[in-house]
């Protein structure tokens, strides 16, 4: 797995804590069989984004979902400004276009919607990028917040949240400018 249990749960209070009210579109983005989001979040629609579609199929909270590597096409199928909020749960370290997916997040976005990040220090050495292994904790949290900043971003935060001793967990925040 990606991550362990009490980063998996810490995940779900921190988006409970921080996704909006009255979300239309959210984008699960690299998704899975799970989507980590709270029972009490309830968008109209979740839009999982995947490599792998029976993952996908398998994920109860999407109601609908595609298939498409971010590495060969970073331009997503939807339209512009039409999420209100995104996550990515502990993928971004994969990404080897990422300005290109950021700034194809904020063409999507609408404006003020919300991007939350997650990441722990899990993950496949042979996948993720080469800077990723020999950074910290914190210069990852760095890297990322800047692909946010690239990508036209804004309101960006960053930093640990509720780590444990087996594994820590970190997020990274930006808006959509209005």
């Amino acid at each position: 797995q990606h991550f362990g249990d009490s980063a998996r749960d810490q995940l779900k209070r921190v988006y409970a804590s921080v996704l909006p009210t009255g979300v239309e579109v959210h984008l699960d983005l690299c998704s899975s069989f799970d989507s980590h989001l709270p029972a009490e979040y309830t968008p109209a629609a979740v839009v999982g984004h995947g490599m792998n579609k029976d993952e996908l199929d398998s994920n109860s909270r999407l109601s609908s979902s595609f298939v498409l590597d971010l590495n060969e096409t970073p331009t997503l199928p939807l339209d512009d400004g039409s999420v209100d909020a995104v996550t990515c749960a502990m993928s971004v370290d994969y990404l080897i276009r990422p300005l290109e997916v950021f700034r194809d997040l904020n063409r999507v976005m609408k404006p003020g919607g919300l991007l939350v990040l997650s990441f722990s220090d899990r993950c496949f050495p042979f996948k993720v990028i080469d800077v990723w292994l020999d950074a910290t904790e914190g210069q990852r949290c760095a890297i990322v917040a800047n692909y946010l900043h690239f990508g036209g971003f804004s309101d960006i935060r960053a930093g640990s949240v509720g780590s444990t001793a087996d594994e820590p967990l970190c997020v990274v925040t930006g808006r959509k400018l209005d």
